[in-house]
């Protein structure tokens, strides 16, 4: 979910993209705070900060809204690449806060709420040009435990599609 309606508001200036690059997001370092039900490796976290933005980058394709959306990489020289462009380019980023997994298995048993599996990222906008930050927004998703029969099966990985497609259609929506 999008978590605030004002950080909604903030990203208002993509109209005037027409490109959009999606590059891969950065993961913080698994630590006790963030991944404390699994143990994620910091490749994994790489690795899903990288089938992100390629899901935001599909997603937004659909949306039509651009006329083109590229992903790009971490190392990708991002400003030399836009500035090449005729047309202005926003830059969507961001760094994925929480990646759990959970232990689905026990989630059956004993619902208890540490063992939810759950994602979280922070998106930030900007013109791939100047830098200037366009908006910023949180999304997240969590499962439940109670209620939801199919809740042993959700991992953080399971969610990645359903928040992609939010983001995009988010972004589709700004222009």
């Amino acid at each position: 979910m999008v978590t605030s309606a004002n950080d909604l508001q903030s990203v208002v200036r993509l109209g005037a993209n027409d490109k959009m690059y999606v590059q891969d997001f950065q993961s913080i370092v698994p630590n006790e705070a963030i991944v404390s039900n699994t143990h994620v490796t910091s490749d994994e976290l790489s690795m899903a900060g990288q089938r992100f933005a390629s899901l935001i980058a599909q997603k937004t394709r659909l949306t039509e809204a651009f006329s083109q959306v590229h992903q790009v990489s971490r190392r990708d020289n991002i400003k030399a690449m836009a500035t090449k462009e005729s047309v202005p380019v926003a830059l969507v980023s961001g760094t994925i806060l929480r990646y759990d997994d959970g232990l689905p298995v026990l989630r059956d048993i004993t619902s208890s709420d540490m063992l939810s599996a759950n994602i979280e990222a922070v998106i930030l906008v900007t013109d791939a040009k100047s830098g200037a930050v366009l908006g910023r927004f949180t999304v997240d998703k969590n499962s439940w435990p109670h209620g939801d029969a199919m809740r042993s099966s959700n991992t953080a990985d399971s969610f990645m599609n359903g928040m992609a497609m939010r983001v995009a259609n988010y972004l589709g929506r700004a222009k």
